[in-house]
C-alpha cells in the first residue's frame, strides 16, 4: 500500500514536471485510470484527461510552481498539508 506521504510527493511533481513523458508518467503513477480531478476552475477525468489539464495549466502560468510547505497528521482532523503555490521560475 502506498502511504499518503508518497502521493503527496507524486502529485506535486505531477504539477510541477514540464516534461510531458515524465508527467504522463508521474500522473498514472498518482490517479486511477478512472481517477478525477475537480477544481473549481479544472476538471479532470482519467490520465489523459488530468494530464491535459495539468499541460494547460501550465501553459497558462508559466513558471507556477506547487511546493511542500508543511505535513501534519491531527486526530480529530487527518491529513492537513499546506503547499504553497509561487511564480518563481526554477
Amino acid at each position: 500500500m502506498v502511504g499518503v506521504n508518497d502521493i503527496v510527493v507524486r502529485y506535486l511533481a505531477a504539477w510541477n514536471e514540464r516534461d510531458a513523458k515524465r508527467r504522463r508518467d508521474l500522473v498514472a503513477a498518482t490517479w486511477t485510470e478512472d481517477g478525477t480531478y475537480v477544481d473549481r476552475v479544472r476538471d479532470g477525468r482519467g490520465h489523459d484527461s488530468i494530464d491535459g489539464m495539468i499541460a494547460k495549466a501550465q501553459g497558462q502560468f508559466p513558471g507556477y510552481r506547487l511546493n511542500l510547505v508543511r505535513v501534519s497528521r491531527d486526530r480529530e482532523r487527518g491529513f492537513q498539508g499546506i503547499v504553497s503555490r509561487d511564480f518563481r521560475r526554477s
